[in-house]
């Protein structure tokens, strides 16, 4: 019973590690999300307007991580 118990455990914890590590990813993607709005931007890929439209969408959903991060955590 207490071997059953200690794998459990385990997993539960390997689990866990596992979504975390996986939402720090998504933040990472975020973050070079924007990097690449600015620099399509400086290439006078995307307009300005374009570029606020979006940068306002990826602030909100990084904003959103880092309040869930810290709810987490």
């Amino acid at each position: 019973m207490t071997l059953v118990l200690a794998i459990m455990i385990l997993l539960s914890v390997m689990v866990l590690g596992k979504l975390r590590n996986f939402a720090d990813e998504d933040r990472v993607d975020t973050s070079k999300m924007m990097t690449n709005l600015e620099e399509l931007r400086e290439q006078g890929d995307i307009s300005d307007e374009e570029f606020r439209k979006v940068k306002s969408v990826l602030s909100e959903k990084l904003q959103r991580e880092l309040n869930d991060n810290g709810e987490m955590g």
